[in-house]
């Protein structure tokens, strides 16, 4: 079957509610399926009403994915459709936390094991994502591998329903075929499918019962729930990366 090229990657206008704001999106429709079809609990509507701006814009042109968002200074140009999700999964929290003004963007791993709800902080390449990985691999539910939000006035944590996210070197780490086989492989990142995993979908939220840090060993420390806000603090990802930039 003969393929269109020209009408593959024709942009188009999409639309999604979050937490009663709209973020509205111009993409083609091949990269906001594979978005449908790794978030949890989002849905797209080709179309955009008049009195909207767009938010973000995928441009796929010379074998090159080009992203932009009136949350980024500059546009994102990468060569690889994978590491164009993991652009546009930014955008798309950043504009989450832009639009609603009532979260704070917490940097984190965070999952439900034994009727307890955890979550655990650390530095980057601290082994935040192994720790995920063997968590979702034993079927825990996972809330979050990167990003969290925050409701301070709420008291309660958000999942934002994002796929989980691992460096191409962990395939290493995946030994059964099976496992291998519920993620997407890209140049430089793996995406776990939708529904593959037992990840929450967007807007669940839960009460903390735990809070961990992963120390100097690769291991998880118990932090007392009492020292939450001061060992969290460092975590909580700046306001600026949420301001509005400029306009597309």
């Amino acid at each position: 079957m003969e393929i269109d090229i020209a009408t593959q990657y024709k942009q188009k206008e999409f639309t999604t509610e979050v937490f009663s704001s709209l973020i509205c999106i111009a993409a083609p429709s091949f990269f906001v399926d594979l978005v449908e079809a790794t978030l949890n609990g989002w849905s797209f509507t080709e179309e955009k009403p008049d009195f909207i701006k767009t938010d973000v814009v995928v441009l796929y042109q010379n074998d090159l994915f080009h992203i932009d968002s009136i949350v980024l200074d500059e546009p994102k140009v990468v060569d690889d459709l994978l590491d164009a999700l993991n652009e546009f999964f930014l955008c798309l929290s950043y504009l989450v936390v832009n639009k609603t003004k009532d979260f704070k963007l917490l940097h984190c791993a965070s999952y439900a094991e034994k009727d307890k709800n955890i979550i655990t902080v650390g530095p980057k390449n601290s082994g935040k994502s192994e720790l995920i990985l063997s968590k979702a691999i034993s079927g825990k539910r996972i809330y979050s591998d990167d990003l969290l939000l925050w409701s301070t006035t709420k008291g309660v944590f958000i999942s934002l329903g994002l796929p989980l996210r691992l460096r191409r070197t962990a395939i290493s780490l995946i030994k059964d075929k099976s496992i291998k086989e519920k993620f997407l492989i890209g140049k430089n990142i793996l995406y776990s499918h939708q529904k593959k995993i037992d990840n929450a979908k967007l807007g669940v939220d839960f009460s903390l019962d735990e809070l961990k840090i992963m120390d100097k060993d690769f291991k998880e420390k118990d932090v007392p729930i009492y020292k939450l806000l001061t060992c969290i603090q460092p975590y909580v990802i700046s306001d600026r990366f949420f301001s509005h930039k400029k306009d597309l």
